[in-house]
């Protein structure tokens, strides 16, 4: 059964011409660590902020919060469709 184990967020990195999955903890650290890396913002586009699996498949955070609840990983549920990484830890 898949769980919820990293947010993370999906980019489009035009240096490299393809899309990159960043795992991170809370969704800002992806941003931090383009930064570290030395990525400007001009060099890539935001596709997404979602969470991985235990198979490493990114999620959508609407799909992630199906995910969550179904594997009582929630600390607190809530009506919001979406999951953010404050509800799981």
């Amino acid at each position: 059964m898949a769980r919820i184990i990293n947010a993370a967020v999906k980019i489009y990195d035009k240096k490299q011409q393809k899309e990159i999955i960043i795992p991170c903890h809370r969704h800002c650290d992806a941003f931090h660590m383009l930064k570290e890396f030395g990525y400007m913002r001009s060099e890539y586009d935001i596709l997404g902020q979602g969470f991985l699996d235990r198979d490493y498949n990114f999620l959508s955070r609407v799909e992630a919060k199906i995910v969550a609840r179904e594997n009582n990983q929630l600390l607190e549920d809530s009506n919001d469709p979406a999951l953010y990484s404050e509800d799981l830890w």
